[in-house]
């Protein structure tokens, strides 16, 4: 089976690492990958949370359209051919 195959080469590679910043990156995923852990929000991503239900609860919203024309008139190179 190919993914048995891609699981080895993987794990071979991760034998030879060296680079902690590189294991650190993947002990982070380990962790996010696992099925009992619960993600906590940063104070940063409660506040923007609070904020978006705020503009909520006051009716400060945009359609996707809306959006999109926005990001039109202000980002148009970005919409060249479309």
């Amino acid at each position: 089976m190919k993914i048995d195959s891609e699981k080895s080469k993987i794990i071979d590679w991760i034998k030879s690492l060296e680079n902690e910043a590189v294991i650190d990156h993947l002990k982070t995923l380990q962790e996010a990958s696992s099925p009992n852990q619960i993600y906590h929000l940063s104070q940063a991503e409660k506040k923007a949370v609070e904020i978006g239900l705020k503009s909520l609860e006051e009716d400060q919203t945009y359609t996707s359209e809306e959006v999109n024309d926005l990001m039109r008139e202000k980002y148009p190179q970005l919409f060249k051919g479309k």
